[in-house]
């Protein structure tokens, strides 16, 4: 974690593969960013940037502890005002006047830090030992947070969108309720940690803006143009430029890969008439190097499972839902008509089948996975692997599946870049 300044500021409102940039002021864009609300903290012992956006040229203004400072908007826009340094501690108001005004509440003056990193930092207070007690315990007005939503984007972006996710995107003071909405199970546990000890031997107030995202790779954190100073990337961002000017392409480079690397996409596996007698056995869910299978135990790459499952006849030809999460990517048919994909090992899969597609009796359930790291499989828990009839019943997809590898990771391709669901 690094002590946030001016620019560190700015960068906390970056998701990876989109640092803040300069780009054009849009109509969307709110008069004042939406990194500041009620209850923030301000970096103390310097002149903190404020900033939003309104018509060219408009005259801006903001006001805290009595003293007030002017900008005016750029062409773009965009304006910037530098507050003047107020003593430490609080509660502010801090006031923003211009064609539109703005009181924020609650403000507080001391140090702000990020909390940045992968599924380490992402880790929340909900998932450690003894959570229970800890979350009964947090409960310090005086510590502030803040959660950057985890988003993807192929061009810098300037704006949280509230929407983006469910984590909370305003400042929130640390109560027992609020340490625990959105993020991983709760805000950031070392980030907690961290904040109050820190405020325990300081006895200043502790902002903490949590911007991470488990499993990213230093390359999400750093510019294009950084990137572009490696050759060894030239590659990668090339594609990344293609994909940024034909989103579309990226589909067609997939299927073409697929075409290319899964012996399994030749021979149709999806396909109910393909005998899977020559496959193996494999107890699901679960990851599968923790199965007890040598030859899976530390397996990465391309998989196939398939499943039969019987339907009854009171349920056949029923629309219906396939539930199930997956590490980390997957394509997935039911009698050989698919009916989703999906890239990303957090993402639960609620794919809808067609009415019409399900019959009376065995029914053939394949996913083709793609494991490009770590832990790989169908890693929902029993309950909710299921098949879900509408106006039927739900049937457990959890016990006995047939497996077949095609490739370990040495073996296959470069992959395509993927910016719809890939942090990467």
């Amino acid at each position: 974690m690094n002590r946030t300044r001016t620019a560190l500021l700015a960068t906390a409102i970056a998701a990876p593969l989109a640092a803040i940039g300069q780009a054009s002021a849009q109509a969307a864009n709110p008069f004042v960013s939406p990194l500041f609300s009620d209850n923030m903290v301000l970096q103390r012992n310097m002149n903190d940037a404020l900033w939003g956006w309104t018509a060219p040229g408009a005259k801006v203004g903001a006001r805290i502890n009595g003293t007030s400072v002017t900008t005016v908007a750029g062409p773009d826009g965009k304006w910037i005002i530098k507050l003047p340094v107020v003593p430490t501690g609080g509660p502010y108001t801090l006031s923003v006047f211009g064609p539109e005004n703005v009181t924020f509440k609650n403000v507080m003056v001391g140090d702000v830090w990020l909390c940045t990193g992968q599924s380490n930092m992402q880790f929340g207070l909900g998932n450690t030992k003894n959570a229970a007690q800890e979350i009964a315990a947090a409960n310090y007005p005086n510590i502030r947070t803040f959660m950057v939503p985890s988003v993807i984007a192929t061009s810098p972006k300037q704006n949280i969108n509230a929407d983006d996710n469910s984590a909370p995107h305003t400042w929130a003071q640390i109560t027992p309720v609020n340490i625990m909405k959105g993020g991983w199970n709760g805000f950031s546990a070392v980030g907690y940690f961290f904040g109050r000890d820190i405020y325990k031997k300081l006895h200043v107030p502790i902002g903490l803006i949590e911007s991470n995202w488990g499993g990213t790779p230093a390359e999400s954190w750093t510019s294009e143009q950084g990137l572009r100073k490696m050759p060894d990337f030239a590659g990668q961002l090339d594609q990344l430029d293609a994909s940024r000017a034909n989103p579309e392409n990226t589909e067609t480079q997939w299927k073409e890969w697929y075409a290319k690397n899964d012996a399994g996409d030749t021979a149709q596996w999806q396909d109910p008439g393909t005998s899977d007698s020559d496959w193996s056995p494999i107890a699901v869910p679960g990851a599968y190097q923790n199965a007890g299978i040598p030859e899976l135990a530390t397996f990465n790459g391309l998989i196939w499972f398939r499943k039969t499952v019987d339907v009854s006849a009171d349920d056949a030809g029923k629309a219906a839902t396939l539930n199930f999460v997956v590490d980390d990517n997957d394509t997935t048919w039911v009698n050989g008509q698919p009916v989703g994909a999906t890239q990303g090992y957090l993402a639960k899969r609620a794919y809808a089948i067609p009415a019409g597609v399900l019959k009376a009796g065995p029914n053939v359930v394949a996913i083709r996975i793609l494991d490009t790291g770590g832990m790989g499989g169908v890693t929902s828990d029993p309950a909710s692997t299921s098949l879900a009839i509408t106006g039927g019943q739900t049937i457990s997809l959890a016990g006995q599946w047939r497996y077949k590898i095609v490739k370990n990771l040495a073996q296959l391709s470069a992959f395509p870049i993927t910016t719809d669901n890939n942090p990467g």
